[in-house]
């Protein structure tokens, strides 16, 4: 009886112990679930917070590159205006290529409005700024004209040399003096010939149809000219001043003035040029 109770109460503290086992195993069980638990939900949540960070990165990185792409195509305009490039070529230049602005809304920019406050109307306002700079650039191609360096000093310093040449001749007459050092030998020495073969008209004729034009009217005026103060000097030499000063009178003047009015033409025509790269680059500077 007494190995029987033994017996049993040995079995029943077993069965106990084995109890208080599993049920500290299950708890402890539990504990690590939960801790489990918890931690693939921290996972899944770090996971979204970083794809969420990676979005908004690849979105500010889209921004800022589409500020550095306008800034360089306007650079690029400004660059080719300050090297008074022939033409004016940019993003917004041609109608059917998309700009920057475009590309980056098509991309990126549709999202990036889901994800701001008055998204649409962000959008709208880009739009809007994209379509003002195209309208600047298309008013800046309009404009522009390349200005061809040296030829306004050039026109300039020979109407001078004209003019003064006309006025010595003058003065000659006035003083009774012989026009012998004013002749020229040929009148390929004359100022005119002489800018005809120069560099500047060599440079220029082809790209400044007018200028070619103006040379080839004054040359009749010249011819004049050259011959006119051969026979001042005949004049001069035979003490027949009056009739000098009526051969002046009738020759001089109107030709000189021809050959200045046509000059002039050109100097106007590149002075609108000038004036209208100026007006180009107040439009950039607008935007």
């Amino acid at each position: 009886m007494n190995i029987a109770w033994r017996l049993g109460g040995g079995f029943g503290l077993i069965i106990f112990l084995v109890m208080v086992m599993y049920g500290i195993f299950s708890w402890e069980t539990r504990q690590i679930s939960s801790a489990y638990e918890r931690s693939s939900r921290s996972i899944e949540e770090s996971s979204l917070a970083e794809k969420k960070v990676n979005d908004l990165k690849r979105k500010v990185s889209a921004l800022t590159e589409l500020e550095n792409k306008m800034q360089l195509s306007l650079g690029a305009v400004q660059g080719a205006m300050l090297s008074n490039k022939t033409k004016i070529e940019s993003d917004w230049t041609a109608k059917s290529k998309k700009s920057p602005v475009e590309i980056f809304i098509k991309d990126t920019g549709e999202s990036i409005g889901r994800d701001i406050k008055n998204g649409r109307e962000w959008q709208e306002t880009l739009v809007a700024g994209d379509q003002e700079i195209r309208a600047a650039i298309a008013e800046i191609d309009q404009l522009w004209r390349p200005r061809h360096e040296g030829l306004i000093d050039s026109l300039s310093a020979l109407k001078r040399t004209e003019l003064n040449w006309t006025l010595k001749v003058a003065n000659m007459l006035f003083v009774q003096s012989s026009l012998g050092e004013l002749l020229f030998e040929d009148i390929s020495e004359t100022p005119l010939e002489e800018f005809k073969s120069g560099s500047i008209y060599t440079e220029f004729a082809s790209e400044v149809p007018e200028l070619k034009t103006a040379l080839e009217k004054t040359a009749e005026a010249n011819k004049r000219l050259y011959n006119g103060v051969d026979e001042l000097d005949n004049f001069a030499f035979s003490s027949e001043w009056e009739e000098a000063r009526l051969y002046y009178r009738d020759v001089f003047p109107p030709n000189v003035k021809t050959i200045m009015v046509e000059l002039d033409n050109v100097i106007n025509l590149e002075n609108k040029i000038l004036y209208q790269q100026s007006q180009a680059a107040r439009i950039l500077d607008a935007n």
